[in-house]
């Protein structure tokens, strides 16, 4: 016997409602829309080690440094909240209040990015905030 027959029409129709609702329900921009970590602009996720939350960054800047020696270096804003897990930190950037608490942090892509991290958000910058980025 095969699906369809054995669900009536009205009830895969219903089905197929509630598929395409809950999509579009979801969050304003998937993963696969979300720039690159090294995108000015990113919101940032990075796991910490001591406590294995995940503290959120904004990224303002980066500064062209070869790869072969760990860049490009990131300008990046450090923020008092942490989530326990990527979800969580794209509800917070998309509908919360960010306290900074640190406005500059500086370092090497490389050894940011050896934690686990993901990109949560975007917003571009304002313009007194800086924007350059490794390919200017």
């Amino acid at each position: 016997m095969s699906a369809s027959s054995f669900f009536p029409s009205s009830f895969r129709a219903l089905a197929f409602a509630l598929a395409i609702a809950s999509t579009a329900l979801g969050c304003s921009k998937t993963d696969a829309e979300l720039p690159s970590p090294t995108t000015p602009g990113a919101y940032i996720a990075a796991k910490e080690s001591a406590t294995g939350r995940y503290r959120l960054y904004h990224l303002v800047e980066t500064s062209p440094i070869p790869a072969e020696l760990g860049g490009p270096r990131l300008h990046l804003v450090a923020y008092d909240e942490t989530t326990k897990d990527p979800d969580d930190a794209k509800r917070v950037v998309k509908h919360g209040t960010l306290t900074p608490i640190h406005e500059n942090v500086i370092v090497l892509a490389r050894d940011f990015f050896q934690r686990d991290h993901r990109v949560v958000g975007f917003r571009p910058l304002k313009k007194d905030e800086p924007a350059k980025s490794a390919t200017n």
